[in-house]
């Protein structure tokens, strides 16, 4: 009795020390694991550890659990089906069961018999894959291979039309993200075990209304897409008008004007957003000047702001080889006409002319061979009144 009271310390002390041995057992390749979810009933089931350390766990994909304890690996899945949502609350625990890190003696059994005592279960073990989602014809799951790209995935996977391969987001196992381009051969990346391959669809242009108003043929809402411009707004209004100040381009933008533009410069423009106005000013009042004369197109035109008399003169086509251009006569309003030499303007010796509203050019000579559609409408509307009269 009293060697049986000495035993019984014994005992306990290899009992615990088998359990402390158990606690700090690491998992290693090809050890089956009892994995047991309380929470989730598809997950709880025996796996295999793969050469790469890998387990393939419904809902997350391939887990690395090798070289973790049994509550290492217990803990990382429990936090992975909590990180991805899948659970809200994941109580997981982790068991080896078998494979490399058995440590039992069995009596061996001699070939060609079988051991009565052991009872084989098979489990079964998924094979590795990798998911592919998106915009494709074929999403699923594609079974994993060593040196398994992605255009072979792709191939496999018909993208759509709409599916937008310069955006291809490769997620890993342990959650990194890595965004492609698959059109670029660069972009082929070597896939894992357990990756996830996601395809995005094209960002369509979205259409935005906008007002233009003042200076275009019409006026009103317009419909433009995505980067919609003004240049393209107006286009969608018609246009500018002969009246419209092109140097004088208003757009407001949440009722406070947000810039002016000149598009009598090349290259202007803005890029608009929803329920922008762009105003279009437009010429209050058109003034003339007429040249007459030795010139190639005498008649009336238009006063700039700052004109001289060398632009309205090229303007009108240039004198003619027997004009006078050293006898040019400016006439502003009821004063007595002004004699120019214009060559002398010409060759720098005497600072160009300003021309003001009806201001009247006239160059000494044979005239020129067009006359002003002004001239000759004018001269109509006198003949038929006094003809009524």
């Amino acid at each position: 009795m009293r060697k049986l009271f000495c035993l019984i310390p014994l005992l306990l002390f290899v009992a615990c020390l088998g359990i402390a041995q158990d606690a700090t057992r690491k998992i290693a390749p090809l050890d089956k694991l009892k994995v047991t979810c309380a929470e989730e009933s598809l997950i709880t089931k025996t796996y295999k550890v793969s050469k790469d350390g890998m387990i393939l766990v419904d809902f997350l994909g391939a887990v690395d659990v090798q070289g973790l304890t049994e509550k290492e690996a217990a803990d990382k899945l429990s936090q992975k089906l909590v990180a991805d949502r899948i659970l809200r609350n994941a109580t997981v625990t982790v068991a080896v069961v078998g494979g490399s890190s058995d440590t039992g003696t069995t009596k061996p059994v001699e070939q060609g018999t079988t051991d009565p005592t052991k009872t084989t279960q098979p489990t079964e073990t998924k094979p590795l894959v990798v998911h592919v989602t998106g915009a494709l014809g074929h999403a699923g799951d594609t079974e994993f291979k060593d040196g398994l790209k992605l255009s072979d995935v792709l191939k496999g996977a018909s993208p759509t039309s709409d599916a937008d391969l310069a955006k291809v987001k490769v997620t890993s196992a342990d959650g990194t993200v890595t965004e492609v381009d698959a059109r670029d051969p660069a972009g082929d990346v070597t896939l894992k075990a357990g990756d996830t391959v996601s395809v995005p669809e094209l960002v369509k242009p979205q259409p935005f209304e906008v007002t233009v108003l003042g200076g275009v043929k019409k006026p009103g809402a317009v419909t433009l897409l995505g980067q919609g411009t003004v240049a393209q707004a107006i286009e969608q209004a018609g246009g500018f008008t002969p009246l419209a100040a092109k140097k004088r381009v208003r757009v407001e933008r949440d009722g406070q004007e947000l810039q002016t533009l000149d598009f009598s410069a090349p290259g202007t423009d803005l890029v608009l957003r929803a329920n922008d106005r762009v105003m279009v000013d437009v010429v209050e009042q058109r003034s003339f000047v007429e040249v007459q004369g030795a010139v190639r197109n005498p008649g009336f035109f238009v006063v700039e702001d700052g004109m001289k008399l060398s632009q309205l003169i090229a303007a009108a086509g240039g004198i003619l080889p027997k004009g006078r251009a050293d006898r040019v006569q400016v006439t502003s309003g009821t004063e007595k006409p002004r004699e120019v030499n214009f060559m002398d303007i010409e060759q720098g010796f005497m600072g160009d002319v300003p021309i003001r509203p009806g201001d009247k050019v006239v160059v000494p000579g044979p005239k020129g061979p067009n006359v002003a559609p002004f001239r000759v409408a004018g001269g109509f509307a006198a003949f038929m009144l006094l003809f009524n009269r």
